[in-house]
């Protein structure tokens, strides 16, 4: 099969903005939950024909707003679950299709880690391999706000469609992970993902074995996979990054892996860390500057979002343990972290076992 005229030129999405591809089923769920979508989109300033082409841009600070909103209107709790339900890998544009024509799993989510940022620049997801276990999940780069738990399920819904169009319907996670707090309802979370889930610990992501990864991709042709290819090679000619800008993206996305160190960055930008140190001199900061910029957004957003406890969290962060991580997290805040959880109205932790009770 070769590529044909239908096929436009994506362009790249300018920072702040997210293309409107996976919000495109938007209206209908509305209707089919009794809302008129008017009463929802006018109040930002849509009008529902901007849902129709999935090329449409929308700020991504008010993704969530418009979510919460939907969930206020309809009364479904689960909106945002059941938005990412409807969608697959053709919402996310030319990445998707680039993934849909991979030859095997580990390349296909290997495209999306790399070449996300081109269409959306305020998450930055992650493929994790350890022994047999891999974990494909992601970090948001901007500190979560109103509607964040709708985007985290339905993101997550989006996932597991897509591993089931690369891997078949043989394919079954063995752990799905929330930061989200336990919904009350989680009755269609079992049975959309058919596996333990985990709510309010650090990562969101999709657990499963790492032999997946190796499976050839289902339908594949790469004859559209070249075509793909030299799309998104255009894109990040037109719409690259500064490199500082570059380096925080690849930075916040290692964070949440555990390998985030001088070296592991550079690795990961194709550059000597002698050079990158030099580059980012030249854009006026350094790699320990942005770590601890990325290190303090990330404890935040745990310590409010999540009831993951003072200790894992310092894990996550890569702190040595926990009287390392509360040093430094007054030196941010001038108090300690489970000081600001209860001035900021966060989740109170609930221990590190019951934290990770599957539900």
């Amino acid at each position: 099969m070769t590529p044909t005229a239908s096929f436009h030129v994506f362009s790249p999405t300018p920072s702040g903005m997210v293309r409107i591809g996976p919000f495109i089923h938007l209206p209908g769920l509305l209707r089919e939950l009794g809302v008129e979508p008017e009463r929802v989109l006018e109040r930002f300033g849509f009008a529902e024909s901007a849902f129709a082409d999935p090329e449409n841009r929308i700020a991504a600070e008010i993704r969530g707003p418009i979510l919460a909103a939907c969930v206020r209107e309809s009364g479904c709790h689960h909106f945002g679950l059941l938005l990412g339900q409807r969608n697959d890998a053709s919402a996310l544009g030319v990445i998707g299709f680039l993934m849909r024509n991979a030859p095997d799993v580990q390349t296909a989510l290997s495209d999306l880690v790399d070449n996300l940022h081109l269409h959306n620049r305020v998450a930055a997801p992650y493929l994790e391999i350890a022994g047999r276990q891999a974990i494909f999940g992601y970090q948001t780069l901007n500190p979560y706000a109103e509607g964040w738990e709708q985007i985290d399920d339905g993101a997550m819904a989006l996932l597991w469609n897509i591993m089931r169009s690369l891997c078949g319907s043989g394919w079954l996670p063995s752990e799905v992970r929330f930061r989200r707090n336990k919904p009350g309802n989680v009755n269609l979370y079992r049975g959309l993902f058919g596996a333990p889930l985990l709510f309010g610990i650090e990562q969101t992501g999709l657990v499963f074995s790492a032999s997946w990864l190796s499976e050839k991709v289902q339908l594949a042709d790469s004859g559209l996979r070249t075509y793909f290819e030299r799309q998104v090679g255009v894109m990040r000619g037109v719409g690259s990054d500064d490199f500082a800008a570059q380096a925080k993206y690849q930075l916040v996305r290692l964070l949440g892996t555990g390998c985030c160190t001088l070296s592991d960055l550079a690795k990961h930008l194709g550059v000597h860390p002698r050079t990158l140190n030099r580059r980012l001199k030249e854009a006026g900061t350094s790699f320990r500057e942005m770590h601890q910029v990325a290190r303090h957004q990330l404890a935040c957003q745990l310590l409010r979002d999540t009831t993951s406890s003072i200790s894992a969290i310092a894990t996550l962060l890569g702190y040595s343990g926990s009287n390392a991580f509360v040093r430094a997290f007054a030196q941010w805040e001038s108090v300690p972290p489970a000081t600001w959880r209860k001035q900021v109205g966060g989740v109170a932790p609930i221990g590190r076992h019951a934290a990770l009770k599957p539900a």
